[in-house]
């Protein structure tokens, strides 16, 4: 589960905190529809894969 954490939602929180300060640079409506439009995805993304990330744990401890 680590290693998710490290390689999936660390780049994403890095992303996300580009994306705002990009839309702090210009605030238009278009930026800021894109802004929500990249937090869904990023939340999407990030659920997915602890979701699988825990789904392997529990087949590792089943054996």
């Amino acid at each position: 589960m680590g290693a998710v954490l490290l390689l999936v939602l660390l780049p994403t929180v890095a992303s996300i905190g580009f994306m705002l300060m990009a839309i702090h640079g210009d605030p238009t409506g278009g930026g800021i529809l894109a802004g929500f439009v990249f937090l869904a995805l990023s939340f999407v993304i990030g659920g997915g894969a602890l979701r699988m990330a825990r789904g392997w744990d529990e087949s590792e401890t089943e054996h």
